[in-house]
């Protein structure tokens, strides 16, 4: 991509060369070829622009008095939405040719859009729709039914089951898999879990049948438009209604999704959390790192879950909760600071 069009499409200038070939956007430091773009938006970033060896650099306009080694400087009015704007414009794409690789193996009934790219040795099976503009890179099985939406890229190894579906300008990366059966088994007799929270007890009757029946997952998945999923994560198929993904939700990698799950918008689960079956979470809710919620329980919109923190009880609209159990913030926060007090109050006590 050339200087110019970058500045244009940020709504900047350049000073220099309009039309030099930019090819990726590094940090000034790290930059060691003619078609780098050295981008220093942030303020720790400018003093490196004296010994980067990028051919050219973007600056936030209005930036002066800077040494900058690059002999093209893209100038643009900076803000939360330039970085991702620079982002797409010189992201990887997949090099898969359009078409359908000679090693895949397609379904009957499949209804290709325009411009689908299906790369070397995925399976599509019966019935499967795949909207135009779609790249499917490789040894992806997308199962009989399913369905994926316009402009949507599904990356290597990554497993769509039976008549899942997939909306608009999905992201799913490498090895998810949406529409496994949901973990749902129960015993013939009522089994210890059933003890437990009846009388607190759990005692072995020998005559009690503990074999465990499996709930078939007929609902499947239905994900909406903007999603993006993240490598290795799971999105359980629903067991008479399907789970769901609301529009604009971000999952990050290694995220498990029971069956029934409910997810509203915009909401943002990040790595190794974790949601039990028949959850409800609203729109805008945050999930941190390794946050773990339980089955049967309602987040509202806006909700933030910190950290590690197990939700075990239902979440109020724009509740912040934190720990284990989880507790709203400021709970959280003097429990904490009466646990570390305790040491000196001990002492106290004792040298009474």
């Amino acid at each position: 991509m050339k200087a110019h069009e970058i500045a244009e499409t940020l709504g900047g200038e350049v000073d220099g060369d309009p039309d030099l070939e930019i090819e990726r956007a590094v940090q000034p430091d790290i930059a060691d070829g003619n078609a780098d773009l050295a981008v220093a938006l942030m303020p720790e970033y400018l003093a490196g622009l004296a010994s980067t060896k990028a051919a050219a650099a973007l600056v936030p306009a209005g930036v002066t008095g800077i040494e900058i080694a690059a002999r093209t400087v893209i100038r643009v009015p900076a803000d939360r939405r330039t970085l991702p704007v620079l982002s797409a414009l010189l992201r990887r794409r997949p090099n898969v040719a359009e078409g359908v690789h000679p090693s895949s193996t397609i379904g009957e009934n499949v209804r290709l859009g325009e411009r689908v790219r299906i790369g070397p040795l995925c399976v599509i099976g019966d019935n499967v729709v795949i909207g135009d503009d779609t790249t499917i890179v490789s040894q992806a099985t997308l199962s009989d039914g399913a369905r994926v939406g316009p402009g949507s890229l599904v990356c290597s190894g990554v497993r769509i089951g039976v008549d899942v579906q997939v909306g608009a300008r999905a992201v799913i990366h490498p090895n998810a898999v949406l529409g496994a059966d949901g973990f749902s088994f129960h015993p013939v007799d009522p089994g210890n879990v059933e003890a437990a929270k009846s009388t607190g007890d759990v005692s072995h009757d020998k005559d009690r049948d503990s074999t465990l029946l499996k709930n078939e997952s007929l609902g499947s998945v239905i994900v909406g438009d903007d999603v993006e999923i993240g490598a290795s994560s799971a999105i359980d198929a629903g067991t008479l209604k399907p789970t769901r993904v609301g529009r604009g939700t971000k999952i990050d990698d290694l995220v498990m999704i029971g069956h029934n799950v409910e997810i509203g918008e915009d909401c943002i689960l990040c790595a190794q959390a974790g949601i039990a079956g028949s959850t409800i979470v609203g729109d805008r809710v945050t999930l941190g790192g390794q946050a773990g919620v339980g089955d049967n329980l309602t987040i509202g919109n806006d909700a933030i879950i910190g950290a590690t923190a197990s939700v075990g009880t239902p979440v109020p609209e724009g509740g912040i909760y934190y720990g284990t159990p989880a507790v709203p913030r400021k709970q959280a926060a003097r429990d904490l600071h009466n646990i570390r007090r305790l040491d000196r109050v001990l002492k106290k006590l004792e040298s009474k």
